[in-house]
């Protein structure tokens, strides 16, 4: 759930960049529909092959489209919270 929730903050990030282009308003914008849409039906059934595949789609596509801006915010403060105050992105061990 925690990862799911990651990659829609990406794709939330790729829409509202000052980088942000055609490209990855799509992307992020498609990104988010997908995550959106099905991330309930894992929570709830957490067997719905069919569901997780649509996240790890949305995962995949959140990713290409934070990959054509360079990071947004949420990004820029995750590393140096993680390096110097050992601040954890999600919750160790939760997954979809």
């Amino acid at each position: 759930m925690f990862a799911g929730l990651d990659a829609m903050v990406h794709s939330l990030e790729a829409v509202s960049a000052k980088t942000a282009n055609a490209i990855s308003i799509m992307m992020g914008a498609r990104a988010f529909a997908i995550l959106y849409t099905h991330i309930s039906k894992v929570i709830t059934d957490p067997k719905n092959y069919t569901a997780r595949e649509q996240m790890l789609i949305g995962s995949y596509f959140a990713g290409l489209a934070m990959m054509n801006v360079g990071g947004g915010p949420a990004s820029g403060i995750s590393y140096p919270l993680g390096v110097h105050f050992n601040v954890l992105m999600g919750l160790r061990g939760e997954y979809f």
